[in-house]
């Protein structure tokens, strides 16, 4: 695309993510026209390995406050996100004058719309019905995708960790488009795709769904821990009664039952006084943790998981 083109679309962006500061705005267009002065051609195809690169260096610039530096590599990386969208490659006759259609082509929001209202076989008479019809059914699915991942975004991946948020955002920046293309088709849905990575990438820092989750966590852990302090006293209270019933009844074989239930009893209160009941479940509470926050900070700054501490639990045996 035309420097121009990529500058009015980071415009736009700027406008869609309330860029209060005409800094960031700058070092996102900067950004977005930067790989053309680089000329590490081509830019429409084989860009995948740089897109996610520049995407999650972003991100993590972002989390680290350095925000300038963030906008200018979320401007690299959208750079060739709109690239990958150009229908026409640039060794074709035809790519300058597609270039300018492009950068000429309106904003057009309803995109399922666009493709009714602009369908490829006006263009393409000499392709297959079939062919078309493809094509536009691959555009529609590719704009409801575009639409639901927007969605998602906008309410801040709420009920989604940190490695869906990542993984979908570079899935939605590497998108294969359709063989078949418009100006106004690539155009439209180069801003899409490029809003939706945008959107993720300046997501909120700390994810909202994941103190619900280390709180709702650690109440469900709260009664495991109860319920095993009960099992465990149920179990040493049954092995005394055993004891002495065996005590009661007597006999040879009765006082090997009653040797090994003694042995056991001993253990199991050797075990209570130790906690090791609770210890157990405290640990599975936090290996359970280091896997959630894994999950998390793929895309967000991390705050440490609630303590879950084996004295909040009434002992039940004295």
């Amino acid at each position: 695309m035309l420097v121009s083109t990529h500058r009015k679309i980071a415009e736009w962006i700027a406008e869609e993510l309330n860029l209060d500061s005409q800094t960031a705005f700058f070092y996102l267009s900067e950004g977005s026209a930067e790989p053309d002065q680089w000329k590490n051609y081509p830019h429409h195809y084989g860009k995948d390995r740089e897109i996610k690169k520049c995407i999650i260096g972003a991100r993590t610039l972002f989390l680290h406050d350095e925000k300038n530096d963030a906008f200018f590599q979320l401007g690299v990386a959208l750079h060739y996100v709109q690239d990958r969208w150009v229908s026409v490659p640039g060794i074709d006759s035809q790519h300058g004058l597609w270039e300018e259609d492009i950068d000429n082509s309106p904003f057009v929001d309803d995109l399922e719309e666009m493709v009714r209202e602009f369908p490829l076989s006006r263009f393409f008479p000499k392709v297959s019905a079939t062919d078309i019809e493809n094509a536009e059914k691959q555009y529609i699915e590719i704009n409801n995708h575009l639409c639901e991942f927007e969605e998602v975004c906008r309410s801040s991946f709420e009920g989604y960790d940190g490695q869906f948020a990542k993984n979908e955002t570079l899935s939605i920046a590497t998108l294969k488009r359709p063989d078949l293309g418009l100006p106004i088709y690539d155009f439209n849905f180069a801003r899409k795709a490029s809003l939706a990575v945008a959107l993720s990438v300046c997501a909120p820092e700390t994810s909202p769904t994941l103190q619900k989750e280390f709180e709702q966590r650690r109440r469900d852990y709260m009664e495991i821990l109860e319920h095993a302090e009960e099992e465990f006293t149920k179990k040493i209270v049954d092995l005394s009664e055993r004891k002495a019933k065996l005590e009661r009844e007597g006999g040879l074989i009765n006082k090997l039952r009653k040797m090994a239930c003694s042995y056991d009893l001993w253990f199991y209160k050797k075990m209570y006084e130790k906690r090791r009941h609770l210890l157990k479940v405290q640990k599975s509470y936090e290996k359970e943790n280091e896997v959630l926050i894994d999950a998390y900070a793929q895309w967000y700054n991390v705050t440490s998981a609630p303590s879950l501490s084996i004295e909040e639990v009434k002992r039940l045996l004295d």
